[in-house]
């Protein structure tokens, strides 16, 4: 038995110019820590991309939380996969050059394989 990976799916469709910065940053976010950093005096070694610790949650009121023990836990992952679509609807821009709409995938891939035991605490 393999690693599990999780795919997930966000559409960004900003209303003005400061939604669109902030769809912007969210993608070039993941985008950065998807990748390595080169370290080392020549810049010779690669480093391990960032990992992520993907929770389900709900809330319960309105100011709290908790997470959701209906779905299975999800070890740490790596991001393994960005696919952005800056024109699912066709080609539309706002005046700015921002895209109308956005489509961002992301594919990740837990660090750790799954047992009996891990399956036994709820992953």
């Amino acid at each position: 038995m393999g690693v599990r990976s999780f795919n997930y799916e966000f559409t960004f469709s900003p209303r003005d110019e400061k939604e669109s910065k902030a769809a912007k940053d969210i993608i070039e976010l993941f985008r950065f820590h998807m990748a390595p950093e080169l370290k080392g005096n020549q810049m010779r070694y690669l480093t391990l991309p960032s990992t992520f610790d993907i929770h389900y949650m709900y809330q319960t009121s309105r100011d709290k939380s908790r997470e959701n023990k209906f779905y299975n836990k999800i070890a740490t992952c790596v991001l393994t996969k960005v696919n952005v679509d800056y024109a699912p609807g066709g080609v539309q821009s706002f005046e700015s050059g921002a895209p109308v709409s956005t489509t961002m995938s992301l594919e990740f891939m837990e660090t750790e394989m799954l047992t009996k035991e891990k399956i036994a605490d709820g992953f």
